[in-house]
């Protein structure tokens, strides 16, 4: 069977958890029997075939403790031993019946092939024949019986495949959210080396943007190449003071935000810039806020805002979201989007494809989102280019924004 990389490694464990109960059940089965034989009658009362079904199951069952990958032939043991037990009428048949649940579920949830709708399939013949050659039951009985485990067993199919689905989606979105905390980890020891070096910087380019001043007012300098250090001393600054605000500690003061209002405000800020793109906001019909560092949160999404319609070509969605305590900001642009390499450098301080960029304002907002205990991803849009999601996570904010509204 080909392993799904997303799974969960204590799978194989519960796996084998499953095949030591099997090996429990089938041995204890076997010595209550003879236990009960012995002590009621003094000799086994139980046929041959019976106790020998169950000790052969016994035995099966604890050598596949020793192969320890899941596999098919595991679960037709399991039906072919309950199908056994039905045949030795040593059991109520409509009690062992409900045994055949357990290898069609368990089979549904760790097979992958789509084959394993055949399990279900497999059970309700077995069970059918079986029950026929009894010649306990009518036609009519017969019919019942199997249209009713029919329906139980193809049920607990469907129960199995989706649980195993949610398993994997939950799997998968843990193993992001490791992932995004240890990155977290390496962009906080980032951001701190960042304010010291950007500190020991910012002081002489001082002293170099007051000489350059004091050069400029005498009448025999070259006033180009004072210029051009005059310019790109400026320029110099802007990243510094960029680079200083990707390291500082964020706000202190916390104010009451309107999340609606602030996201309108960065958009008028910004789309005057660019009058010919469309703008598409999704937002919820109730007013929404939330207590967050005001200036920070508002430099997070501005950075994002900006640097969507810089490269949309002609459409910048906004949505806000408010789901499982989690408040989300997506943005999202039909630019040309970008590659899976730079999805993993697009938060580092510097890196940018834009000829004037700094390479700052994504990391800004990457760091603002870290502090806030959220996250910034980037995924590719359904419109061509990127989507940001901001997510902040927020405790008893829906609870309060009700009261407020009403």
């Amino acid at each position: 069977m080909k392993k799904n990389s997303k799974k969960l490694a204590f799978w194989k464990d519960f796996f084998l958890y499953y095949k030591v109960s099997r090996f429990i059940f089938s041995s204890s089965l076997f010595l209550i029997l003879i236990s009960l034989s012995l002590w009621r009658e003094g000799i086994v009362i139980y046929n041959v075939y019976s106790l020998g079904v169950i000790f052969l199951y016994s035995m099966v069952s604890l050598l596949s403790l020793f192969y320890k990958k899941e596999n098919p032939y595991d679960f037709l043991l399991d039906i072919i031993f309950i199908s056994a037990l039905i045949k030795s009428n040593i059991l109520y048949w409509d009690y062992i019946a409900i045994l055949y649940l357990f290898p069609i579920f368990f089979a549904s949830f760790f097979l992958e092939s789509p084959l394993t709708v055949l399990f279900p399939i497999i059970s309700l013949i077995t069970y059918g024949i079986t029950l026929y050659t009894t010649k306990m039951y009518t036609f009519q009985d017969l019919t019942i019986k199997l249209f009713l485990n029919g329906v139980a067993f193809f049920a607990i199919y469907v129960a199995g495949k989706t649980f195993a689905k949610k398993m994997i989606n939950q799997t998968i979105y843990i193993a992001q959210l490791e992932e995004e905390k240890k990155k977290n980890e390496v962009f906080k020891r980032l951001y701190r080396i960042s304010a010291d070096l950007a500190h020991e910087i910012k002081n002489p380019l001082a002293s170099i943007k007051a000489a350059v001043d004091l050069m400029a007012e005498s009448e025999t300098c070259n006033k180009k190449l004072l210029d051009l250090l005059k310019r790109e001393t400026e320029r110099l600054s802007s990243i510094i003071n960029d680079f200083l605000m990707l390291s500082r500690p964020l706000d202190v003061q916390k104010t009451e935000v309107n999340i609606k209002e602030m996201v309108k405000q960065i958009v008028e800020s910004i789309r005057y810039i660019y009058p010919e793109k469309k703008l598409k906001l999704i937002m919820p019909d109730k007013k929404f806020t939330i207590t967050v560092p005001y200036k920070s949160l508002y430099s997070a999404i501005s950075n994002i805002v900006k640097n969507a319609f810089e490269w949309s070509k002609n459409l910048v969605i906004i949505s806000i979201s408010y789901e499982k305590k989690i408040l989300k900001i997506c943005i999202e642009d039909d630019g040309p989007g970008i590659d899976s390499d730079s999805k993993e450098k697009i938060f580092e301080p510097f890196f940018t494809k834009k000829k004037d960029g700094t390479g700052l304002g994504l990391a800004i907002a990457k760091r603002v989102a870290i502090e806030l205990g959220g996250r910034l991803t980037v995924t590719s849009s359904i419109y061509g280019g990127c989507k940001f999601c901001f997510e902040i996570p927020l405790e008893n904010k829906e609870e309060q924004n009700e009261s407020a509204n009403s």
